[in-house]
């Protein structure tokens, strides 16, 4: 009897040394990066192996932002700087990109446009004071707006312009794509546990330590507080669009953001905030600028027949939509707060 019982507390005494060496402690490193505050996260058992990976996938970031952004070296650049109907010959990595960026684009007929950056240039936020483009400056620069006018060989990895006019930029997209291939690098370290947090724009790797990770959602017209948090488990992401990112008001007071509509070359209207919540990063970073143009209405029809997609929007009078897929996941923050289903 008495050698029972010491087997006993042997075997309580070794699970609880084993669930006790079997907690990963988290890890942290954070970089300026794509425009923005990047920090990695992971849960792992050794310092050294953490700080190898982050460092691994922060190399990553660099690499696909001098290929994807407005270096004067990138994909993008040379794309702009070539002559109508000349090939580019671009990476993989861009051709990937452009090819989900051209798929929205049809799916949201235009809502998302790589090719807003004929318009989009016109913009300068940080000027003081602010001076929006005028009416005759935005017409030239719509006539090079279109996506039909980007034509990719994707096989051959060629872009062509279909004009002088038309500019691409992949700012819509390639922060989600960047974020994806940043988990797969952590993921090909050996990581198993791990978030990225681009500026709120989120990917998650596992759990912490059997616990889900969180997302919140800041109050559109007052950032330092936040309105609500959900959970999002291993391989979710999501990235949200908002007009209080960039900004800017007027001489006579009216406020300019930069999501812009491509087909009028003017900030968008309607909503203030998108959140798309879905396993790819980079589908969720083009939907949510996609949505905050098309405005709720045509959401909801859009998303009848795209179930894997959610999505929580918040519009000019600060009302809150939430779909029906994570709504039961919302924990709210303010008691006054009201979140209504999107039907």
């Amino acid at each position: 009897m008495i050698m029972k019982k010491v087997i006993l507390l042997f075997l309580m005494f070794s699970c609880a040394k084993l669930q006790e060496t079997e907690q990963k402690k988290p890890y942290s490193l954070t970089k300026t990066k794509m425009g923005t505050v990047v920090t990695i996260t992971v849960y792992t058992e050794e310092s050294q192996k953490a700080y190898d990976a982050m460092n691994k996938a922060f190399d990553e970031i660099s690499r696909l932002e001098s290929l994807l952004g407005p270096g004067p070296n990138s994909d993008v650049t040379r794309i702009n700087k070539s002559e109508p109907g000349e090939a580019v010959i671009v990476s993989k990595e861009c051709a990937d990109v452009i090819n989900i960026a051209l798929k929205v684009s049809k799916e949201s007929s235009g809502a998302f446009d790589i090719s807003f950056a004929s318009a989009g240039q016109l913009y300068n936020f940080n000027d003081i004071p602010f001076f929006p483009p005028s009416n005759e400056e935005m017409q030239k620069a719509l006539s090079g707006v279109g996506y039909q006018k980007i034509e990719l060989d994707y096989k051959a990895k060629k872009v062509y312009r279909k004009s002088s006019k038309t500019r691409i930029g992949l700012g819509g997209v390639a922060k989600g794509f960047i974020i994806s291939k940043c988990v797969q690098s952590l993921k090909d370290s050996g990581m198993t546990s791990a978030l990225v947090n681009a500026g709120g724009d989120l990917q998650a790797l596992g759990s912490k330590n059997d616990d889900p990770w969180t997302a919140g959602l800041i109050n559109p017209r007052d950032n330092s507080k936040l309105l609500l948090y959900f959970d999002i488990i291993n391989g979710q992401t999501c990235v949200t669009s908002g007009d209080y990112e960039r900004f800017a008001f007027d001489k006579d007071g009216r406020r300019y953001h930069h999501i812009i509509d491509p087909r009028t070359g003017y900030p968008a209207q309607g909503l203030v905030s998108v959140t798309v919540i879905t396993s790819d990063a980079a589908l969720a970073d083009a939907y949510s600028t996609a949505f905050f143009v098309m405005g709720k209405d045509k959401v909801v029809e859009f998303l009848k027949s795209r179930k894997d997609i959610n999505v929580i929007l918040i519009d000019q009078d600060q009302k809150i939509y939430v779909s029906e897929g994570i709504f039961d996941n919302i924990h709210i923050l303010q008691d006054d707060l009201i979140i209504n289903k999107l039907i």
